[in-house]
């Protein structure tokens, strides 16, 4: 079985002298008719936050080089370079926001913040994760939800400030509220991301955890919660986080790729099996799920179907033959001449 959408990325520091930059910005956040304490402060974190995000993209970006996202379609492979927003939104997911001041005077909130990075470290990260297209995304997808809620709130606190009647008002409150929470639930789930890639998972589990709490209709933070029930081990459990995922996002093909490798960890290969054949569906030129179909189906003795995918596995871009010569999982179908056909075809 091929476990990388599901595993831990390995990520390491540089052993050689590390360049370390530290970023430091404030925000003075006016508090509207709707704000308390608690969401003034979200939102004063978040900007603070964004402001030190675009410095650090800036930085970053031109300090890397040659760190590009891969797509594959069929047997072909483009690479594109990381752009600043992408940079930008990995950052957010590697790195922690140190807060080193703070004061709320019950109209304005102020916020003094640093993110401290190695910058060897960082670019190591970075590389690893632009290797998962789906990954990067992800975290593309939680800057993006999280700029927009900035951008909601806002407009609620202005159309507040316009509001004349008090049912209009008691609305719009009511909805300025509710986004605030979903914004301090991706303030969590950036926390759980941070914690994962440390392979902090009790940590990551116990800030995605709140993050779900904090907004239940997030499919994103829900995939994350499976994904690091499983880290721990916890394959049943994991399988509840993947289903809430998908009946928010029925189409997100990584929810039930992970779901199925689950399952093939508590032996369910036929449960398995029907979640990777959707996974397939959704995104045929995906290598990881068109090898571990091959690993479930030969676990089921079904040779011709494991082959298939097997080869499927290759035309998409697989190449790890080194990982296929040690995989357990094909030993059903290893001895037969198909398969060393198969394997003679594609390896160089």
């Amino acid at each position: 079985m091929w476990r990388s959408l599901v595993a831990m990325l390995l990520l390491w520091s540089a052993q050689v002298a590390a360049e370390v930059k530290t970023f430091v910005r404030e925000y003075t956040y006016k508090a509207g008719e709707a704000d308390s304490k608690l969401t003034a402060r979200t939102n004063a974190l978040e900007q603070v936050k964004k402001l030190l995000l675009e410095e650090i993209g800036v930085y970053l970006e031109s300090k890397f080089e040659n760190v590009a996202t891969e797509t594959t379609v069929g047997d072909k492979s483009t690479f594109k370079e990381l752009t600043r927003s992408q940079i930008m939104s990995i950052t957010a997911g590697v790195t922690e926001t140190k807060i080193l001041s703070e004061k709320w005077d019950g109209e304005n909130y102020y916020l003094k913040a640093e993110i401290r990075i190695d910058v060897d470290d960082v670019r190591e990260k970075v590389k690893a994760i632009a290797k998962d297209r789906d990954r990067v995304m992800e975290l593309e997808e939680m800057r993006r939800q999280a700029n927009a809620r900035l951008s909601e709130l806002d407009s609620l606190k202005k159309e507040l400030a316009k509001a004349k009647s008090d049912a209009e008002k008691a609305a719009l409150k009511k909805t300025y509220g509710e986004s605030s929470t979903r914004l301090t639930s991706l303030d969590q789930a950036e926390k759980g991301y941070n914690a994962y890639f440390r392979q902090k998972y009790d940590e990551a589990l116990a800030h995605f955890t709140e993050a779900a709490k904090l907004d239940d209709g997030n499919y994103v933070v829900f995939f994350n919660l499976g994904t690091v029930r499983y880290a721990l081990g916890d394959f049943a459990g994991a399988l509840p986080d993947f289903a809430t995922a998908l009946q928010i996002n029925p189409k997100y093909s990584p929810a039930f790729v992970n779901r199925g490798v689950a399952k093939i960890a508590l032996k369910d290969y036929a449960g398995a099996a029907q979640d990777l054949s959707e996974a397939a569906k959704l995104n045929a030129s995906d290598y990881f799920v068109h090898y571990n179909l091959a690993c479930v189906y030969a676990l089921q003795g079904k040779q011709k179907d494991a082959l298939d995918h097997l080869e499927a596995a290759f035309k998409a871009g697989f190449s790890d033959f080194n990982h296929l010569s040690r995989d357990t999982d094909l030993d059903n179908i290893r001895k037969s001449n198909e398969f060393k056909t198969l394997i003679n075809r594609y390896k160089k």
